[in-house]
């Protein structure tokens, strides 16, 4: 909900004696009759309005019935609502004011209706009270500004005036003015306004929403039209956009004389905000000064918003980001807009201020046309720290360029501050670049002399690798530098000439200091060092970091290129063919190729003295070092016996799913008992071994606790260790000191069971169980032993009965999940039951019957899961679920499950439990008295065992929930009883079931 400003203004004179009102009202009211009376007056006599006139005629101005309306203040009035004005209407403030007392714009000028504004007497003094002030004092009117004990700004105002607005709505904005009424199509006019004097003043908009439109003093929208040719909007505050000015839906404001002037917007447009709609400004003879703004201090343009300027001046405003007088960007909100139109052939842009980017006029995306002689000087931008200021007049970001659209006459030439390559376009045959110069210390600005499309053009810096290298030693802590600007052929490829030097980047001066942390964009380009040939006459690497940096490395594809750090060939003692990551340096490589680089020594792809840190998917791979030139891709060193190790973030995968590869090698060398750790902890639940290779074909990879290790292999042999015994299992590697997993035994002995493992094959050695975790040192062989089986029965049940089902209530369900010694019971939610019991007992055998025996009552009826753990080992366990209600403090059971059973382990040496349960067909439509025969397969846990024999329960089972509609055989045979649906679940012996849904239609 939008909050009023509460702007106070003083009252008019109330000296009339009480029983003089009736006298007045009546005077007023004859007085408005008989101006309307007779047409001829209408545009020579006006309806005097004051306060007692609003109150006589409800809050509004008295009706006048001709299309042609004339009023004339003579005392400042509050109206309580929006006065909406129709057909033609002059208002001559005659040095009074409007205020109003709701939280709605002041004065709407809607459909065709004209508004012309006009103040006969100037001399009047008011003294306006606006709360909270939020306003810079500007040095023009800085003694007409008193700011009170509360906060509040007193403001000495000459003249009319119109205040206290707070907007219309929640996208339109407006609360001094709205003018609004036409249609997208053009085919509706919109209402216009012709301000020649008058002020609005401490007008608000509110709205925190971002796609707000702006416009705390005027808003015009849907065709509708505004002039300017005198008096001032100013101490206008909108929260979001367009402190003085909101434009959209080809909405249309010009500027032809009078102030823009000391308001303010938390975003964009402290003074004109021109937003998508093809809403216009057009500045001729006007002024925007001393505005303010986090973007586009004096005006801003967004989305198909359009800016001339033929003349008139923008000066003096503040952008506490980019654009300190004028600022321009597409609308990523609302991209099917576009971007939007600055044209600029004359007036002046000069003194403004951003705290960021783009002192005078700053491009982050749109079309930027020139063109004329306009006057674009002086304006700065504060540096990093905030303690000075340097020359920015035109800023542009990225790639942005400006259109040259006619001959340049400026005699001053227009200071640009841009990434190296071509700015220009379209000044072949309308200047040179003398027309410009540049803001960026140490580059000048050029003329593209080859032959081509770009003839003629202007351009910043001559060198790619050159130009790259400049803005390295420049960069400031949180910079970012796109390697693209600097590709000014556009091949996605930069090359070092034979007098380039390896790139560095400059980091924090002093060891004390926090690192600079810094980011390097490639953006697809490719930098080729051209050192890759063993005959290069000079050497040298890609990138040498040897400063007190953090610095992110950007590889991301682009257009199908893929950022390359390449040609490296260095011939340092210690090495870093591709980077040279030095001790006070922590590199983060997110994506991009490290490849076809060498060294003298070690680190032929990345030499890591420092920190590593790999993000995505990047590949280090392909790089050499040594005479002999093998592979050395990442070489990680060891400093005052620490051994470097590389940093994981993620699971080395980007989102085109392509997956890091990584070529280590380490100072510090492995043994059988002693891996080396190449990473440090691995967040989880990341598994990154694969992604890494050793180097040195003797050492392996693998990942152990988190960490990813370089070790040495060693290989267990295993020994049946009996001449009856069968089967076969090759060696196994294993990395020698740290934890692996012995291989599952494969050898089978006619009644003997595999007990375990033992470094003796008389079984006095060390003992490992099957698929034990264990830690070798050495090359090891390990025997089988084993035990004679007993004879044991397979477990025979009684017959199991048939679940207990009550209407009311329904069919309940259960399954049997096994864990090692433990099972998992899950049911299907009854509704109304208070509670659950399972009972449960061992799967009886040929000798002993054993009664089945509740282990749990859940109290919960809405719970459907419960685990029964203490448990023997590779047993089999029947049970089943019993639902029940709560009747005069008793349990009463209204429905049971049908009986599952299951071993625990998966199953023993013989037997296993089911998986799933899968049907041929899962819905059938079936007419009275036909039948189905349900083809269905049970899936076992262990293919080469068997499901428990159907003495325990049939290998399948069926049930129906509905026999009125249709019933199922105990082999699966459906027949269609009545009209209706129904479900059949086909339920294995553990309970896993499949469901067929059964629709039976009439005859």
């Amino acid at each position: 909900m939008r909050s009023k400003c509460n702007c106070l203004i003083e009252k008019g004179n109330r000296m009339l004696l009480h029983f003089m009102l009736m006298f007045a009202l009546v005077f007023a009211v004859a007085l408005a009759v008989s101006a309307t009376a007779n047409a001829e007056d209408v545009t020579e006599e006006a309806v005097e309005v004051n306060q007692s006139v609003i109150n006589f005629n409800n809050g509004q101005f008295p009706d006048i019935a001709d299309e042609d309306k004339n009023y004339k203040l003579t005392g400042n009035i509050t109206i309580p609502d929006t006065w909406y004005v129709s057909g033609n209407t002059t208002l001559d403030f005659n040095g009074y004011g409007i205020n109003v007392s709701s939280k709605t714009s002041v004065i709407c000028v809607g459909q065709s209706a004209k508004l012309k504004l006009k103040d006969t007497d100037t001399t009047k003094t008011h003294y306006l009270v606006l709360k909270k002030w939020q306003f810079d004092k500007f040095d023009e009117n800085e003694e007409e500004v008193a700011i009170d004990e509360n906060g509040n700004g007193v403001v000495k105002v000459k003249g009319g005036f119109i205040t206290g607005g707070q907007g219309k709505d929640g996208t339109l904005a407006g609360g001094g003015i709205v003018v609004t009424g036409g249609n997208t199509m053009g085919t509706i006019a919109g209402g216009r306004v012709i301000m020649e004097n008058g002020t609005i003043i401490g007008n608000t908009d509110i709205v925190s929403e971002d796609f707000d439109y702006g416009g705390a003093g005027v808003f015009v929208d849907a065709q509708g039209t505004f002039e300017m040719n005198g008096g001032m909007i100013t101490y206008n505050h909108a929260e979001v956009n367009g402190g003085g000015v909101g434009l959209h839906g080809n909405g249309r404001f010009t500027h032809t004389g009078g102030k823009i002037i000391g308001n303010n917007a938390k975003g964009n447009g402290g003074g004109v905000f021109a937003a998508g709609n093809y809403g216009k400004y057009i500045l001729k003879g006007g002024t925007v000064t001393n505005n303010t703004a986090s973007l586009g201090g004096g005006v801003s343009v967004r989305g198909h918003g359009v800016f001339e300027m033929l003349s008139g001046s923008v000066t003096g405003n503040t952008a506490y980001q980019n654009g300190g007088g004028i600022y321009s960007y597409p609308d990523t909100d609302h991209p099917q807009v576009g971007t939007g139109l600055i044209t600029v052939s004359g007036g002046k842009v000069a003194d403004n201020v951003a705290n960021e980017n783009g002192g005078g006029i700053y491009v982050q995306g749109g079309v930027f046309n020139l063109s004329g002689g306009p006057e674009i000087k002086d304006n700065k931008e504060k540096i990093s720290d905030g303690s000075s200021t340097a020359p920015s007049n035109v800023a542009l970001a990225n790639d942005q360029k400006i259109t040259i659209t006619g001959k340049l006459t400026n005699t001053t030439p227009i200071g640009i501050k841009r990434n190296e390559g071509i700015f220009t376009t379209g000044l072949t045959d309308n200047g040179t670049a003398n027309n410009f110069v540049s803001n960026r210390e140490g580059l000048g600005v050029y003329a593209v002399s080859e032959d081509g499309d770009n003839y003629g053009e202007a351009q910043l810096g001559t060198d790619e690798w050159k130009s790259l290298q400049n803005a390295l030693l420049g960069v400031k802590d949180g910079d970012t530098i796109n390697v693209r600007d600097f590709d000014f052929d556009s091949d996605y490829k930069i090359t070092a000439g034979e007098d380039d030097t390896c790139l560095e980047i400059w980091g924090a001066p002093d060891q004390y200091d926090d690192p600079y942390k810094v980011k390097l964009d490639l953006n697809g380009v490719t930098l080729d060092r051209g050192l890759s040939d063993s005959d290069a006459a000079e050497d040298g690497c890609v990138l040498n970091l040897d400063t007190i940096l953090d610095l992110t490395i950007i590889g991301t594809s682009v257009d199908n290129h893929v950022g390359t750090i390449t040609g490296g060939n260095f011939l340092d003692s210690r090495g870093g063919g591709g980077i040279k990551i030095g001790t006070d340096v922590s590199l983060t490589l997110q994506d991009g190729v490290v490849t076809g680089n060498k060294s003298s020594e070690f680190g032929g792809g990345i030499f890591v003295a420092g920190k590593l840190t790999l993000k995505g998917a990047p590949k280090i791979t392909g790089n050499k070092a040594g005479e002999t030139s093998t592979d050395n891709n990442v070489y990680l060193t060891t400093n005052n016996n620490v051994n470097a190790t590389i940093t994981i973030v993620d699971n080395l995968e980007n989102e085109k799913g392509e997956k890091a590869e990584v070529g280590v090698t380490t100072e510090a060398k492995p043994t059988a008992e002693n891996p080396v750790a190449v990473t440090g902890k691995v967040p989880n639940p990341y598994s990154v071994a694969s992604k890494f290779t050793s180097d040195i074909p003797d050492y392996v990879t693998l990942q152990r606790k988190a960490v990813v290790y370089l070790a040495v292999p060693v290989k267990v042999t295993y020994d049946k260790n009996s001449g009856e015994a069968k089967g076969k299992m090759d060696p196994q590697t294993m990395p020698g000191g740290l934890v692996d997993k012995l291989a599952s035994n494969e050898f089978t002995w006619s009644k003997h069971t595999f007990k375990e493992w033992n470094t003796q094959a008389d079984g006095k050695g060390t003992s490992y169980k099957d698929g034990a975790e264990v830690t070798m040192t050495k090359d090891t062989t390990l025997y089988a032993q084993w035990k004679e089986d007993p004879v044991k029965p397979e477990p025979i049940p009684e017959p199991d009965p048939e679940p207990v089902v009550k209407k009311s209530y329904g069919l309940l369900t259960a399954k049997m999940t096994s864990g090692k010694k433990s099972i998992k019971f899950t049911w299907n939610q009854l509704k109304n039951v208070d509670g659950y019991k399972i009972y449960m007992s061992e799967c009886n055998s040929s000798d002993k019957k054993i009664q089945p025996k509740k282990v749990v009552t859940i109290t919960n009826g809405s719970k459907t899961n419960w685990t029964k753990s203490g448990l023997k080992e590779h047993t089999a366990y029947k049970a089943y679920v019993q639902a029940y209600v709560k009747k005069n403090g008793k349990k009463v059971s209204v429905a049971r499950s049908f009986w599952v059973h299951a071993f625990t382990s998966g199953g023993d040496k013989n037997f296993t439990n089911p998986k799933s349960v899968s049907v041929k067909k899962a819905k059938v439509t079936l007419k009275k008295d036909k039948s189905f025969k349900i083809r269905a397969k049970v899936k076992k846990l262990n293919k080469s065992k068997m499901l428990l024999s159907k003495k325990h329960a049939p290998k399948l089972r069926y049930y129906s929930t509905n026999n009125k509609v249709a019933t199922v055989s105990k082999t699966g045979k459906i027949k269609a009883v009545g009209k209706g649906k129904c479900k059949i679940y086909v339920v294995a012996v553990n309970g896993a079931k499949k469901t067929v849904r059964v629709k039976v239609k009439s005859k």
